[in-house]
């Protein structure tokens, strides 16, 4: 199981605790603790028995420590999920009254995974060390992999950071997060939206962060990296650097970060620049120039949009029908927050990058080799493939390895030889690219068009949803006349759309008012929420007459006056309207939360001609 997912799995996890365990419980420190030190002998176990393995080669394993590495991370999930499910480390949140806290309430329901995490690393580390495959010290490994594990989880710790944020905001009376809040409840599209943006802003940082995440720094002035800047203007080529990544001669490896010149980095760890010679580094630098030459930062972007896009057209489509399937929101959330993430990003996406790893391969292959007059070479002496066989010869056995991202080491030197040599070949490559690129952006604008055709229901909908929330949340802060003009907003909007029978609610309104089953307060009530009818169903007229009957019953009140004064302003009667407001601010307290909103209307009538 590649890392990244191991990481996003665990964050499921633990973000799902609220919504699928409904009662309070304790949790249990023994059991978590137990969980630990079995996992931690467990995987000690498995890294002796594979370094036993291999010195007594009783079993051919093209990559014993990898193989074991995969079983350690599913392991892994399965040892958070059962301190999080069976011993419920979430509620030590709330023993420890931290519920609400910016991040470090998520923060400390995760430390168990990555406690887990370290531990599978020094085992992992034990098992190299054993059998000679790195020169890293035990603390080195583990920061050397934590820094490339942990990096993809910025995006989500930012995500987290930002809904605290509101969350706080939003609690503690700040009004514009209370607003922004109440506008991403109601209209999903704007979280989709909004988020999108944010992860793009991410993306362009991303690789500013990875250059201090890895410590890189310039790779120096000299023959090869004037041989690097003439390939990459020979093929207009531009980064805004060449970075030098350390591992201690640990690592063979080079990567390309970014999606356009000025904000792209090419890393080239130091066992690459050191051990090949300069045509094998510039064919290794071509296959990353691939990479940016046929956009594959941009759309693995994209990708993820996609991914997106999915989950907003499930979450607005089809979560009602599926919940009442299958019996339960929260099996919902699982099938399609975990399964829909792992068939996305742990099946699809090996398939697309082990294609574009091809694609990039190719660009390698056919841009190098010509200038320096080994064009005509056979294949297997082409600079690429020669380099490709050295990454071989370093690894060894792990060449035969298949990896999430790439086709096996020996597949790829195979398939480029038969490139180079055979049309046929090459036909049949292109075919595939045109197809692969095909389906890639059909699925992107089908996703795109169908979550396109909500936006007008959410539209409709949410407004009526945002009228609700404020009403709810204006009266919470004793403004009762914006929330009685809220509560007539979103009426307006539910008999607008058609969800409000505005008639028949009027006539089962004056049923009750003329009844003799309402007392007084009541038929106050009553008769204020039939104004709000009367104005949805665009009858200032009527609302008028309801409020003067209103105003006859409890003689004079500020927030009736004010409703009137609405009233008389929607139909034109300026003059009266500014009577009724003066009238209701002569009997509010000059500070009550309802007379800055009447001196507001009050000064929008009084400057008119």
């Amino acid at each position: 199981m590649f890392p990244l997912f191991s990481i996003i799995i665990a964050f499921v996890i633990a973000m799902s605790y609220p919504a699928i365990v409904t009662r309070a419980h304790h949790p249990d420190y023994l059991g978590v603790a137990s969980v630990i030190l079995l996992a931690t002998g467990l995987w000690m176990h498995m890294a002796n028995r594979a370094v036993r393995r291999v010195l007594a080669d009783e079993k051919r394993n093209p990559d014993p420590v990898g193989g074991m590495a995969s079983v350690q991370r599913l392991s892994l999930v399965v040892a958070y999920g059962a301190v999080v499910y069976a011993f419920h480390w979430p509620e030590v949140v709330r023993s420890l009254g931290m519920t609400g806290w910016v991040l470090l309430d998520e923060l400390l329901v995760l430390a168990p995974f990555f406690l887990l995490l370290v531990i599978s690393l020094l085992s992992c580390w034990y098992a190299e060390a054993r059998l000679e495959l790195n020169d890293f010290k035990a603390g080195q490994y583990v920061n050397f992999h934590l820094r490339q594990y942990l990096l993809p989880v910025i995006p989500v710790a930012v995500f987290l950071l930002l809904a605290d944020l509101v969350q706080y905001g939003a609690n503690h009376g700040v009004i514009w997060v209370a607003e922004i809040s109440i506008l991403y409840r109601a209209y999903p599209f704007m979280q989709w939206i909004s988020l999108a943006v944010l992860l793009f802003v991410l993306y362009c940082l991303m690789p500013f962060l990875l250059k201090w995440f890895f410590k890189a720094k310039s790779l120096p002035a000299g023959p090869l990296r004037d041989r690097l800047l003439e390939f990459s203007k020979r093929e207009g080529f531009r980064a805004r650097d060449i970075l030098l990544w350390p591992t201690g001669g640990n690592v063979m490896n080079a990567a390309v970060i970014g999606i356009a010149g000025p904000v792209r980095y090419v890393l080239m760890t130091d066992a690459l620049v050191d051990e090949l010679p300069a045509d094998e580094v510039e064919a290794i630098f071509a296959h990353e120039v691939g990479h940016a030459r046929h956009n594959h930062m941009l759309l693995f972007f994209l990708y993820t949009v996609a991914y997106g896009l999915l989950t907003f057209l499930v979450g607005q489509v089809l979560e009602g029908r599926l919940a009442e399937a299958l019996g339960d929101p929260t099996a919902v959330y699982l099938v399609f927050g975990v399964g829909g993430f792992l068939l996305w990003f742990f099946i699809l996406f090996g398939f697309i990058s082990r294609r574009f790893e091809q694609q990039a391969d190719v660009y390698g292959a056919l841009s190098t080799g010509r200038v320096h007059g080994e064009s005509d070479a056979p294949p297997r002496e082409h600079p690429f493939i020669r380099a490709l066989t050295e990454l071989g010869r370093q690894l060894g056995d792990h060449r035969e390895a298949k990896g999430m991202r790439h086709f096996p080491l020996g597949e790829r030197i195979t398939f480029l030889i038969d490139f180079l040599s055979d049309e046929r070949v090459r036909q049949a490559y292109r075919i595939r690219i045109r197809t692969l690129f095909l389906f890639f952006f059909g699925l992107l604008l089908a996703l795109a068009t169908a979550a396109a055709a909500t936006i007008p229901a959410q539209l409709r909908e949410g407004g009526m949803q945002v009228a609700q929330v404020r009403t709810a949340w204006l009266r919470s802060r004793g403004e009762r006349l914006n929330a009685l003009f809220e509560n007539q907003h979103a009426r307006a909007l539910a008999v607008r759309a058609g969800k409000v029978n505005g008639r028949l609610l009027a006539m089962r309104t004056l049923d009750l008012i003329t009844s003799n089953m309402v007392v007084p307060q009541g038929r106050l009530d009553l008769l204020v929420d039939l104004s709000g009818t009367y104005l949805a169903l665009d009858d200032p007229g009527s609302a008028r007459r309801a409020l003067s009957e209103a105003l006859q019953m409890v003689g004079r009140d500020p927030i009736l006056l004010a409703l009137l004064g609405n009233v008389l302003e929607l139909e034109g009667r300026f003059e009266g309207a500014r009577l009724a407001y003066r009238d209701a601010l002569e009997d509010l307290p000059e500070k009550h939360p309802d007379a800055t909103t009447l001196r507001e209307r009050l000064n929008r009538l009084e400057s008119r001609p």
